[in-house]
């Protein structure tokens, strides 16, 4: 068995022998297995970036011309506001142009 642990870092690139850490540029990121040299301990180690994406996307009346389908709600100090139940807008009641 290995005195040595793989390591699994989101935030750095963690040395298997010495823990050190450094922190990788994006243009350095790759997903192709390298071997890389520690700068601490100057051990070589293998490397390989995995990167994932998220994706958020939501709804805009405005962007797409529809009107608003707004339904009013009022706050706990009794505010009237408008709440959009497409994009979800909150307009307040005061300010709306609709």
């Amino acid at each position: 068995m290995s005195d040595f642990n793989d390591e699994y870092s989101t935030q750095h690139v963690i040395c298997p022998y010495c823990q050190d850490t450094c922190k990788q540029e994006g243009e350095e990121f790759n997903e192709e297995e390298r071997i890389d040299t520690c700068s601490s301990c100057g051990k070589k180690f293998h490397h390989v970036d995995e990167i994932e994406y998220s994706h958020h996307t939501k709804p805009d009346c405005t962007i797409n011309g529809v009107p608003h389908k707004l339904e009013p709600f009022n706050t706990k100090n009794g505010t009237l506001f408008n709440y959009c139940e497409i994009c979800g807008d909150v307009i307040r009641v005061n300010d709306s142009n609709e």
